[in-house]
């Protein structure tokens, strides 16, 4: 049986997902690692990948200068301008 908070946490977990994928590209790595931050739900001694994985994403600096993904996003994006995906750059 699945609680309530079980499909609140996933619901959660699926709106942050364009915020991994954009943090990801802002540290210069592919997006394709954001499912690396879901490993918790599998259980076990994923839990520990899974909060590792979270932290780094949260403490890593990102690029001063534009990657191969494109230009350094401006600081101060609001959470759902993330989660909708447009495009605000800093003009430096």
């Amino acid at each position: 049986m699945m609680y309530p908070s079980t499909y609140l946490s996933f619901l959660f977990t699926l709106l942050t997902l364009p915020i991994s994928v954009r943090r990801l590209h802002d540290i210069g790595l592919p997006g394709y690692l954001a499912p690396i931050g879901w490993s918790s739900y599998l259980g076990g001694g994923l839990i520990a990948v899974s909060v590792i994985f979270n932290l780094f994403l949260y403490f890593k600096g990102g690029d001063n200068k534009p990657n191969e993904y494109g230009n350094k996003p401006k600081s101060g994006i609001k959470f759902i301008d993330a989660i909708l995906n447009k495009e605000i750059i800093d003009n430096e």
